[in-house]
């Protein structure tokens, strides 16, 4: 469940009184905005004026380990508690893929070769070849015969995963002559 605006508001609010507590925020209050310059604060409810703002300064040198900690364990998500997401980490999809040879189809060219490497911007091939034309596509994803092949010297090729629109694997040999 995404967290609403009163569960931010809450994990801010206890920060700041954790921190002000602690002596390591100066906070002050904007000065009163003139009367009906923020009508839209009034028309929105839960909206954060410019009256109700508060600035908050940290001098991060100034924490302790303890106080790192405790601030960690106030802002990291809690599984379980209502309105507030529990936020795990993805492992990188492209990874099942290492050391295997895939077939890649971005939005331009289709390329073959063995994923050595996955980087958040980028995958990274060897035995690399561009497919110009693979026929008639599940003939070419179930046999392996690809229509036209033009490999590229041996070494490292990356591609920038902006582009891309998936990656397979590749159970036939990667194809390394020119066709």
């Amino acid at each position: 469940m995404k967290p609403t605006s009163d569960d931010i508001r809450s994990v801010r609010t206890r920060a700041y009184k954790i921190l002000r507590s602690k002596g390591l925020v100066s906070g002050r209050r904007q000065p009163e905005a003139a009367a009906g310059t923020n009508s839209y604060a009034r028309r929105r409810p839960g909206f954060l004026s410019r009256q109700t703002r508060v600035h908050m300064s940290i001098n991060l040198d100034d924490l302790t380990l303890g106080q790192i900690r405790e601030l960690r364990a106030l802002l990291a998500p809690h599984p379980g508690v209502a309105g507030v997401a529990s936020i795990t980490p993805v492992e990188d999809p492209y990874r099942m893929f290492l050391d295997q040879p895939v077939f890649i189809r971005s939005v331009t060219h289709h390329y073959t070769g063995r994923l050595v490497g996955v980087y958040p911007d980028a995958l990274v091939i060897e035995e690399a070849a561009w497919i110009a034309d693979d026929g008639r596509f599940h003939e070419a994803l179930a046999t392996g015969a690809l229509a036209e092949i033009e490999p590229y010297p041996d070494g490292p090729r990356i591609l920038g995963r902006g582009a891309l629109l998936g990656v397979g694997g590749w159970p036939h040999p990667l194809p390394r002559a020119v066709k």
